[in-house]
C-alpha cells in the first residue's frame, strides 16, 4: 500500500466512481440500456454457477437479513474485543469519532436501520477508516466486505429489521425510510444472485492472488506449511499436540500436511471453476468448510473464520431449513381455547422465518383433525403435528421435531433430545399440559392462521418501485475495478498500478469491494516464528516484583493484549515481521520498532506497570520443516538472545547479550 495520506482520497474515488456511475446511468440512455443488458448477462452467469434459490423473494428477503444481523454481530464482537484496549492508547479525538462510528455502523446493519446507508459506510470506511485508524488491518475485513456486496446489491433491510417496521408507518421517519429504498429499487432475486456472484467473484481473485504467492513458496510446493503453522505458538491453539504429532508419528503428520495443503492448493485454484460443476461444488463446500472449522477452532486468526462463515452461508446456503417447496412443512393442531396454547403459536410465528409451521386451531379444524388421524381428545391433551409425509408427532416429540425444523430453534434441539433420552423432557411436558388451562386459564378462541406464519416482504407492501439505477451503476462500478484487478494487480507480485502515484488509487480503491491482493501463510507468516520478544515490568502496586506483561509468554504464544486487533495486527505482527531477517537484534530499530514499542508501554502505563521495561529477545533457529524434516534435528525450543532495558521514554539502559543463536539450520 501506499501512502497513508492517500487514504480519504480512496473512499472519495470510490464513492466518486459510484456517482459517475448513477450519472450515467440516468442520463444517458444508451449506457442504461447496456448496463440493463449486463445485468442480465451477469444474472445467466449466476444461475449457471448455481447461484439460485428456489424459493419466494419474501423468504430470501429473510434470508438475506438474517445473514446481514449475523455480519453485524461479528463485526460488533470484533470491535468490542478491538476498542477497550485500543482507547487507552489513542485518547484522541478522531480516534473516538471513528470507534463511534464503527461501533454506529455495526449497530445500525445489525437491527437494520437505515441499512443501505449501513452497507455504503461499510463499504467506504470498513478497512481505509476504521481498520487503518486503528492499525488493525486484517484479512477478515476484506471477506466482510465480500459479504457487504450483496447486502448493498438486494438491497438488505426490507425483513426483520427496524426499516421493515418503518416503511408502513406514516411519520416523518417512515417517509425518509421509504424514500431510501425508493432510490435503491425494490429487491428482487435476481439482485440477490449478481450480488452474490460479485461476492463470489472477489473471493475467486483472493483465491487466485493467493495461489500465484503459494506456488513460490517452498512450504507449499514441498506439502510442509500446514504443520508449520499448527506447530507453531503464535498462530495455533494447540502447538503442543502438532509438535507431539511430529516427533512421534513424522511420517503421518507429514503425510496430513501434505494431503491437507494439496487439497488446499485445488480448492484455490479451482475455486471459480468448481462452482458449475453439481459435484465439484461439493468440494468447495466441504474443503471450505474443513479450513473454517481449523480455522475457527484450531488457529487464531481473529475474525476471520466467523466472517468467512456468513460469507459461506450467503453463497451455499439453499435449501436447509427454507421450506423450499414446502418439504419441511408441519401442521400443528392445538387447543385454541387454552393461554398457552394460544401463547406457543404466537411465540412460533415470531421464530418460524420460513413458514414451516401451518397453525389449525381445533375451533374451526375439526374436519382436518379427523383427516389426518387424530381425534379431538388428543389435540386437547396434547400439542399434534403432521409433516407433509403424513407422519404425526405429539407433545413432547412434536416440541422435538419442532427444533429440528425451525432454524432460530436449532440451539434447543440438543437441550430436548437429552430431556428425550434421559426421560426428563417427556415428564415435565407431560406434569404441565395436563395442568394448563387451570395453571394458564382459557381465552376466547385463537385468531391466529396461517397468513401469520406466512414471510411478508417490506418492499411489497409499500410498492417501492423496481429500479435498476442503482444495481446498474453498483455494477458499472464494481466491473470497472475488477478490470483493473484483472489487468493490473493479478498477475504481478506488485501491483503495475503502485509503479505510478496516479494510478495507485485504483490499487486501493479495488480493497472496498473485496478485489485484494494477499500474501497470507508464506514465507513471511510462516519465518514469524522464529523470532519475538517479552516484556517485563513491575507493577505500581507491587515494585519488588518484576512480572511478564500480558503481550507473548517465553513460548512466543499470545497473551491477553493480543486479543485486541489492535495490538495483534498493529503491534504483535509488525514486531515480528520486522524481526525475521535479524541476526542480532540487540539494538532498536529506529524506524519500525520505537512506533510500536511506544503503544505498548503507553498501554502497560495505563495499567499499572512501570518502568524500567526489560524486553527479551528470543529465537527459534531449526524451524523451518522444508529445510529440517528429520525430527531429531527439528527444535521448538526458545534461546535467549539478547536484554534490553528500556526508560519509559524508550531510551535504552542496559544491553545484555546472550549469543547469536539466529542462524539459519540446515542439517
Amino acid at each position: 500500500m501506499t501512502a497513508g495520506a492517500q487514504y480519504p482520497v480512496v473512499n472519495v474515488f470510490t464513492g466518486g466512481i459510484l456517482i459517475c456511475g448513477l450519472l450515467l446511468v440516468a442520463g444517458l440512455p444508451p449506457v442504461a440500456d447496456f448496463s440493463a443488458r449486463i445485468l442480465v448477462r451477469l444474472d445467466r452467469i449466476a444461475l449457471a454457477a448455481n447461484l439460485k434459490e428456489d424459493i419466494d423473494l419474501p423468504r430470501e428477503a429473510r434470508r438475506i437479513n438474517l445473514l446481514r444481523i449475523a455480519l453485524g454481530l461479528v463485526f460488533l464482537w470484533r470491535w468490542s474485543n478491538l476498542l477497550p484496549l485500543a482507547l487507552m492508547v489513542q485518547d484522541d479525538l478522531v480516534s473516538y469519532v471513528t470507534a463511534f462510528l464503527a461501533v454506529l455502523t455495526g449497530v445500525c446493519l445489525t437491527v437494520g436501520f437505515f441499512t443501505p446507508v449501513a452497507s455504503m459506510a461499510l463499504l467506504l470506511g470498513a478497512i481505509f477508516s476504521f481498520d487503518l485508524g486503528f492499525s488493525a488491518g486484517t484479512l477478515g475485513t476484506h471477506v466482510l466486505l465480500m459479504a457487504n456486496l450483496p447486502l448493498l446489491l438486494f438491497p438488505a433491510g426490507t425483513a426483520l429489521s427496524l426499516d421493515a417496521r418503518l416503511m408502513r408507518s406514516r411519520g416523518m421517519l417512515g417517509s425518509m425510510v421509504r424514500g431510501l429504498y425508493g432510490l435503491v429499487g425494490t429487491p428482487s432475486m435476481a439482485r440477490s444472485r449478481i450480488g452474490r456472484l460479485f461476492a463470489v467473484i472477489s473471493y475467486c481473485c483472493l483465491c487466485l492472488y493467493s495461489i500465484l504467492w503459494h506456488l513460490d513458496d517452498p512450504a507449499w510446493l514441498k506439502g510442509y506449511a500446514n504443520l508449520q503453522v499448527l506447530s507453531g505458538f503464535y498462530l495455533s491453539r494447540y502447538p503442543d499436540f502438532f509438535q507431539w504429532l511430529y516427533h512421534a508419528h513424522p511420517p503421518i503428520a507429514i503425510a496430513l500436511s501434505q494431503a491437507s495443503i494439496y487439497m488446499m492448493m485445488i480448492w484455490e485454484m479451482f475455486f471459480s471453476v468448481f462452482l458449475f460443476g453439481r459435484f465439484t461444488r461439493y468440494y468447495v463446500l466441504w474443503i471450505g468448510a474443513i479450513f473454517l472449522c481449523i480455522s475457527g477452532f484450531v488457529l487464531q486468526l481473529s475474525y476471520l473464520p466467523w466472517v468467512e462463515v456468513v460469507f459461506f452461508t450467503l453463497v451455499f446456503w439453499q435449501d436447509w431449513w427454507l421450506n423450499v417447496g414446502g418439504r419441511r412443512s408441519l401442521t400443528v393442531f392445538f387447543d385454541d381455547r387454552c393461554r398457552l396454547c394460544d401463547g406457543t403459536m404466537r411465540f412460533l410465528s415470531k421464530v418460524d422465518l420460513f413458514g414451516i409451521v401451518s397453525p389449525s386451531g381445533l375451533s374451526r379444524s375439526r374436519e382436518q383433525v379427523a383427516a389426518a388421524g387424530l381425534t379431538e381428545a388428543e389435540v386437547m391433551e396434547d400439542l399434534c403435528g403432521r409433516a407433509g409425509d403424513g407422519k404425526l408427532y405429539r407433545g413432547y416429540d412434536l416440541y422435538l421435531e419442532l427444533t429440528r425444523r425451525v432454524l432460530l430453534l436449532l440451539p434447543a434441539w440438543p437441550l430436548l433430545l437429552i430431556g428425550k433420552l434421559t426421560g426428563l423432557g417427556p415428564l415435565i411436558y407431560r406434569t404441565i399440559a395436563a395442568r394448563r388451562r387451570r395453571i394458564f386459564g382459557t381465552c376466547s378462541p385463537s385468531m391466529i392462521t396461517a397468513d401469520d406464519f406466512r414471510p411478508v416482504h417490506a418492499a411489497d407492501i409499500v410498492a417501492i418501485p423496481p429500479r435498476l439505477l442503482w444495481p446498474s451503476a453498483f455494477a458499472l462500478a464494481y466491473l470497472f475495478l475488477l478490470i483493473c484487478y484483472v489487468v493490473g494487480t493479478l498477475p504481478y507480485g506488485q501491483s503495475l498500478w503502485l509503479k505510478h502515484p496516479s494510478t495507485s488509487v485504483i490499487y486501493a480503491a479495488s480493497y472496498n469491494y473485496g478485489l485484494v491482493p494477499i500474501n497470507v501463510f508464506n514465507k513471511q507468516d510462516l519465518a514469524m516464528e522464529n523470532n519475538f520478544v517479552t516484556i517485563e515490568a513491575r507493577r505500581a502496586d507491587a515494585p519488588n516484583e518484576e512480572v511478564l506483561l500480558p503481550y507473548l509468554d517465553r513460548n512466543g504464544r499470545r497473551l491477553g493484549w493480543n486479543r485486541s486487533d489492535r495490538f495483534y495486527f498493529g503491534n504483535s505482527v509488525l514486531l515480528r515481521r520486522s524481526m525475521i531477517e535479524y541476526h542480532n537484534y540487540c539494538f532498536l530499530d529506529a524506524d519500525r520498532h520505537l512506533r510500536i514499542f511506544r503503544p505498548l508501554l503507553k498501554l502497560a502505563a495505563a495499567q499499572g506497570y512501570v518502568a524500567p521495561y526489560k524486553v527479551t529477545y528470543y529465537s527459534i533457529p531449526r524451524w523451518d520443516y522444508a529445510q529440517i524434516r528429520d525430527p531429531a534435528h527439528k527444535s521448538f525450543v526458545p534461546y535467549k538472545v539478547c536484554e534490553i532495558t528500556l526508560g519509559e521514554d524508550l531510551t535504552v539502559k542496559s544491553r545484555t547479550e546472550f549469543g547469536p543463536v539466529n542462524i539459519p539450520d540446515t542439517n
